[in-house]
């Protein structure tokens, strides 16, 4: 299980940091499901956003940075892997791709 990283920028507190902790969790198990349900593939952040929100995986209104948090989460916990390799994404700018780190 992941353990979620909220950056408590705003300095919440009390119940709105406990929400906020607990959807930082579950965002991050979406991701991970993902990652492992497409383990022989390389993604760069904006795809697997898109993807997501194609399969209603996630919310229109979660920012494409939130996912990328999720994938630095999952890096440090050892379950995915950045790559070196990148791949032309966004605005025609290099984007990094990430991989889920098979055990």
């Amino acid at each position: 299980m992941t353990t979620g990283t909220f950056y408590n920028t705003t300095a919440e507190n009390g119940t709105d940091l406990n929400l906020y902790k607990s959807k930082t969790v579950a965002q991050d198990a979406k991701v991970l499901n993902f990652m492992q349900q497409n383990a022989e593939q390389k993604f760069t952040v904006c795809e697997i956003f898109d993807r997501l929100l194609a399969e209603k995986i996630i919310h229109d209104r979660t920012p494409r940075t939130s996912i990328g948090r999720s994938l630095n989460t999952l890096m440090n916990e050892g379950k995915v892997t950045k790559l070196q390799e990148k791949r032309i994404g966004y605005y025609g700018r290099p984007n990094y791709l990430w991989r889920f780190k098979s055990i």
